[in-house]
């Protein structure tokens, strides 16, 4: 009997939702991985499949379908699935497409560009990331997740209800995907991070066999980053003291302390590219008189852990703008 033929790449979103569900409702296919970095998907033989040179597609008995989403569609209608991924009626199922056409231009969009510009461009050319421009989509990228946690998921377990949809899995694949450049969506962000836990218990062991390229890529990331930047930090531990409060997170098991002295030999703007903070940080530290300054990062993480940064940067922020002796504390080295 003729398979379905599933052609995919688990670096692709896309990829990865077709892949999982698939697996999930026991639809048999047959696996056509595709190599999207070395170039497979450029081949006569490839295009010869898919005149677009694109994944994921696939092949049902003679039947080619390019797009993601309406392969989803076509999947729910062909194949014995349970209604709650498409329903059948006609209102459940319009709140599922409603949320399909939208992330078109809004989740997939942003953190697809993010992801792109900030990741896979500097390791593909070996060139370093243009970080206005990754400034510039990280802030469109976040008011986007913004209205996933605020709008989306603000009373409700899933996207379109309180069943899990196709929609769902959609959504969760493109929000991991910021990951691999080193920004965690998750970070102050509840209702989503419940909502990704509810999306892979449901998809499990099949989630997390797809979205191990996503840690992998993630790794290589960090790797050329690191290798990029060596020596542009000068750190030191001390010992550290306690203090009030949580502002950091829950999720941040070390307490962060940190100083900033002047030194004329690092830039707020290298400060700022290494420890992947924000446009609004580098507004409030130079608002604050520290155009040249170096930070030292006292604290017990491992080089490299990109999200814990970010949280410090954040919990520096606050201290600039709440607490009037940080300053003048943090000055007087």
């Amino acid at each position: 009997m003729v398979k379905l033929k599933l052609y995919y790449d688990f670096l692709s979103q896309p990829s990865r939702t077709l892949y999982i569900f698939m697996k999930k409702t026991k639809i048999p296919f047959e696996s056509k991985s595709i190599n999207l970095r070395q170039g497979e998907h450029l081949t006569k033989e490839f295009e010869s499949l898919n005149p677009f040179k694109k994944v994921p597609f696939i092949d049902d008995k003679g039947i080619v379908l390019i797009e993601s989403v309406s392969i989803l569609r076509y999947l729910c209608r062909t194949y014995n699935v349970a209604d709650h991924w498409y329903p059948k009626d006609i209102q459940k199922q319009a709140l599922v497409d409603q949320y399909l056409e939208w992330q078109h231009n809004n989740t997939r969009a942003h953190c697809t560009q993010y992801f792109r510009h900030k990741a896979l461009w500097p390791l593909k050319t070996g060139k370093a990331a243009n970080t206005e421009k990754v400034t510039i989509l990280e802030n469109r990228m976040i008011k986007n997740l913004n209205l996933l946690e605020n709008i989306w998921l603000k009373d409700k377990p899933f996207l379109c209800g309180e069943e899990i949809s196709v929609s769902d899995l959609v959504g969760a694949c493109e929000v991991e995907q910021p990951r691999i450049a080193g920004f965690d969506p998750l970070v102050d962000r509840p209702n989503l991070t419940k909502w990704i836990a509810r999306v892979q218990s449901k998809f499990s062991p099949y989630y997390e066999e797809a979205h191990q390229v996503v840690e992998q890529t993630a790794d290589e990331y960090k790797h050329y980053f690191s290798k990029l930047n060596t020596g542009s930090f000068s750190k030191r531990v001390i010992k550290q003291q306690p203090r009030r409060g949580n502002a950091i997170g829950e999720d941040i098991k070390v307490q962060i302390l940190a100083y900033v002295r002047v030194n004329a030999r690092t830039s707020i703007c290298r400060v700022s590219r290494e420890i992947n903070t924000s446009f609004v940080v580098q507004k409030i530290l130079k608002k604050h008189k520290m155009q040249i300054y170096c930070a030292d990062l006292v604290q017990h993480i491992r080089k490299g852990d990109t999200k814990r940064r970010i949280t410090f940067i954040a919990w520096l922020e606050t201290q600039l703008n709440e607490n009037p002796c940080f300053k003048l504390h943090s000055l007087d080295r």
